[in-house]
């Protein structure tokens, strides 16, 4: 991704006449970064935390799962979203912790945490899943037609 940086230079954008923009200015960045301290401790705490996060996804991946891994994953989300209302960053709305509670079913759901031991719990109750008619009229002993 680095090397993408190179063309996207070159890659005018043209907002306005009097300044001209590029698609990424890479070097304006490192200026920037040199003359303002405070631009320059927020980079570099972003890339300590990159790094923690990568860190730490791998060893519990390695150690645990990989869905362990990406529910920690929503927990993270879930840290920088209280930090942020917190410090003043952003201001609560209601819909937030809705789009929390999706997420965090979305991951469940794919990783099969909820509703398949859910399923399972339900069928086992009932006597197992192939005991049950797959259509209408069908006893689970014929195995085909229609009684």
């Amino acid at each position: 991704l680095g090397l993408l940086q190179i063309p996207f230079y070159y890659i005018p954008l043209s907002f306005s006449d009097i300044r001209p923009e590029r698609l990424e200015n890479s070097v304006d960045a490192l200026i920037q970064i040199g003359n303002s301290w405070r631009l320059g401790i927020a980079t570099g705490a972003l890339l300590v935390s990159i790094a923690f996060f990568n860190f730490s996804g791998i060893t519990v991946t390695k150690e645990m799962s990989a869905t362990t891994r990406m529910v920690l994953d929503s927990v993270r989300t879930l840290f920088i979203w209280m930090v942020s209302l917190a410090v003043g960053w952003e201001k609560f709305q209601y819909l937030q912790p809705l789009g929390y509670v999706l997420l965090v079913c979305g991951t469940f759901i794919y990783y099969n945490l909820v509703f398949v031991p859910l399923w399972k719990f339900v069928t086992s109750k009932r006597g197992g899943r192939e005991k049950m008619p797959l259509l209408f009229g069908e006893t689970a002993s014929s195995g085909s037609g229609v009684n």
